[in-house]
This record gives C-alpha cells, sequence and structure tokens, in this order.
C-alpha cells in the first residue's frame, strides 16, 4: 500500500516509527527517501522493536470489532493541530475513530480538552461530567486522558449525550492500562469516539509518558478547561503547554477552592486565567467560536415521572449521583 506523501510503503513508515533514535524531522526525511529497503529499518531496530513492527502491522490489518490503524505526521489524515508542531509524534494509533479536524472543514472551534486531578471531589466530578454532556449536545468533540476522577466524568458525560469523546493514552493500545474501566471503554466506542496513543502497542504507562500524552492532550483540541488539580498535576502541564501553543486556557468555579486538592486551579484563578462554570461561558469567553445551541437544567424527578407519561414530548435526560438534568434550546 503506497503512501500519498512519503516514497515508502504503510509498512515500512510503521518500521520507521518504531525507531527510536530518531527525531521526527528525521523520521521524515528517511520516509521521503527514495527506494528505501525493509533492511535498513531494520538495521536501525533492534530485535524486539522488530518483531513489535511485525505485531503492529498485524493488529492494523486484523479484522476487529472496532477500526484502527496508524496516522503518520504530514499525512492527509494526521490531525492538523498537531501537524503545527514539528516536534508531534511521527506516529499515533488510533481505534474506535480517527481523531476530528483532519481535514479542516470545520467553520467553527470543534473539540474542547477537560483534565484535572484523580483526586477530585463530587463537585469536580459533577462539573467535568456537565461540561461533558453540553459540548457533545453543542457537537463539540472532548478529549481528555481516560484517569479516574475528573478524566472518566468527562469522557462519561460525552457518551452518555451520545457525543464523540477521545481518550489520548500514555502507553500502548494493546497494553491492559488502556483496557481499564472495559464499560466506560465500551461507551466510548459505541458513541463514536476512540482512543488515541503514539507509543507502541505493547508499551507501559511509564511515569514519563504521562508528559507526553498531556502534551498531545494540549496540542489537539481548541481550548483546555482544568477542572481541578493540586499544584504537582499532569493538568496542569497540559496547562502550561497549552498556553505555549496558543490554545485558550478555562478554570471551572468547582476548582478555584482553597484546599490542598484544588490549590493548582486556584494558582491559576489568581494568576488571572478566565473562570467558567458552564459550557455557556467558554462559548461566550471564545467570542462564539464554539457553537452554542443547547443547554442543560437541572429538573426536580418528579418532572421526569410527569414527562414520561406523556408519550408526545420527547425530552432528553441525564443523571449525574442524586440529580438530574435535561437539555432544552437555547
Amino acid at each position: 500500500m503506497k503512501n500519498s506523501i512519503y516514497n515508502c510503503t504503510y509498512e515500512q513508515l510503521v518500521g520507521i516509527s518504531l525507531i527510536e533514535k530518531l527525531k521526527t524531522s528525521q523520521k521524515v526525511e528517511l520516509a521521503k527517501k527514495k527506494k528505501i529497503r525493509d533492511k535498513e529499518i531494520e538495521d536501525m531496530l533492534d530485535s524486539s522493536r522488530c518483531r513489535l513492527w511485525e505485531r503492529e502491522i498485524r493488529w492494523a490489518e486484523e479484522e476487529s470489532e472496532y477500526k484502527r490503524g496508524h496516522l503518520f505526521y504530514l499525512d492527509v489524515d494526521y490531525p492538523i493541530s498537531l501537524n503545527a508542531d514539528s516536534n508531534s509524534p511521527f506516529c499515533i494509533r488510533w481505534q474506535g475513530a480517527k481523531p476530528t479536524g483532519c481535514n479542516d472543514i470545520f467553520r467553527k472551534s470543534e473539540s474542547i480538552t477537560i483534565v484535572g486531578t484523580r483526586e477530585s471531589d463530587e463537585e469536580g466530578r459533577r462539573a467535568a461530567f456537565l461540561l461533558g454532556v453540553e459540548s457533545a449536545l453543542n457537537n463539540v468533540v472532548v478529549y481528555s486522558g481516560y484517569a479516574t476522577g475528573i478524566d472518566q466524568a468527562s469522557h462519561k458525560g460525552a457518551c452518555t449525550a451520545l457525543g464523540k469523546t477521545f481518550a489520548i493514552m500514555p502507553c500502548g493500545l494493546e497494553n491492559f492500562y488502556a483496557f481499564r474501566h472495559r464499560e466506560l471503554r465500551k461507551k466510548i466506542f459505541d458513541a463514536g469516539g476512540g482512543f488515541i496513543s503514539q507509543f507502541a502497542l505493547d508499551e507501559d504507562p511509564f511515569k514519563w509518558n504521562f508528559h507526553y500524552r498531556n502534551r498531545l492532550l494540549a496540542l489537539i483540541s481548541d481550548s483546555t478547561v482544568v477542572v481541578q488539580a493540586p499544584f504537582r498535576s499532569g493538568a496542569l502541564i497540559t496547562v502550561r503547554d497549552a498556553l505555549d501553543y496558543g490554545k485558550d486556557v478555562y478554570v471551572h468555579s468547582a476548582g478555584i477552592k482553597d484546599d490542598l486538592n484544588k490549590k493548582g486551579t486556584n494558582g491559576l484563578y489568581k494568576d488571572g486565567a478566565l473562570v467558567i462554570s458552564s459550557y455557556k461561558d467558554v462559548s461566550h469567553f471564545s467570542l462564539g467560536s464554539y457553537s452554542y445551541n443547547k443547554r442543560i437544567e437541572e429538573i426536580p424527578y418528579s418532572d421526569i415521572k410527569k414527562n414520561m407519561e406523556k408519550t408526545s414530548e420527547k425530552c432528553e435526560y441525564y443523571r449525574f449521583s442524586d440529580r438530574w438534568y435535561k437539555a432544552v434550546d437555547v
């Protein structure tokens, strides 16, 4: 299978992506080299990487319940937001659906990153969940890191509203870490989202991999919302990278209280970060870049029971813990 940009095959591009000693720019030059041979690639891979090369090809070609494959730097399908940086990974693996923004066909902002601490409280998880729901209702794709706490709440919110959400992983897509929380994983796939990784299939979630994961979270979306985070938090790394690349960064009001697990977000607030309390504020601060056609409002459960008796009236309901919400047109 010939690639439209590089002078080598799909299989050779996968092999080049596994060469650890080369930077992205060097891999690009190697892939553009004419008449490259598999032997040249093998000479730059150790034996374990050669076996992994074969496995990566089989993984992409085997029949699976969900689609999967590789995207290469500068390819037409490679996310434009990542293509803008020369240090982005040469190859990203995806499963379920390809990352959005591939063909630059959207006139408005189409994605948002929601991040925060694993040690969140119920207020923070509720905020992330509702932000995920409203984003999905307004056709905005939600990116997060699949970790417990804020990340999972935002994924669940988007899935509940049947919207696309993508989890960017700090490990390979065949690593056990990526198979945790199977119920949520299935919901992400069924809602049309997927999983993304820049790491080889079996790679473990090493401590240093989380920094690369957080950097992709900052780059791939149009804006970043940090809900709750302590001083030492991967979410703040995402914020720093997002600011470095000129992305909009917001702090949720659920994270500006002065306790241990919110000192990071509270610090951002004191430094002048824009504070939001709902998706509506994101649309407002972005000067309408994000579409805002639907919102959600809290309702008592008694209203749901009444409405269920009216078969002619349709309404979308969402539940978090002991509270119920419904979608309404703006």
